[in-house]
């Protein structure tokens, strides 16, 4: 939960801090791997308030977890170099 809050507060200081704006094909990828975690975020929680917190979480949740941490990942490694090699 805190990983996520503090991302989203990270995107909102660099789209305050963008001279490009809001909508980029970076940014757009971003919004979508943050929208990827927030709902895993949300799945999580509803599955520990469901099951009870010394449960094992599901396979498809597990599984569904590291899809969206490599697309985060992906998208994040593609936001550094963009930023080391500009295509401008």
């Amino acid at each position: 939960t805190l990983g996520v809050l503090l991302d989203i507060t990270a995107v909102t200081f660099m789209i305050i801090g963008s001279s490009k704006g809001a909508f980029t094909n970076h940014g757009i990828l971003g919004y979508s791997a943050n929208i990827t975690m927030i709902v895993n975020l949300f799945l999580i929680w509803w599955w520990y308030l469901k099951n009870g917190f010394d449960t094992i979480i599901s396979k498809s949740i597990l599984l569904y977890s590291k899809i969206a941490y490599a697309w985060w990942l992906i998208v994040y490694i593609t936001g550094s170099v963009l930023v080391i090699w500009p295509l401008e």
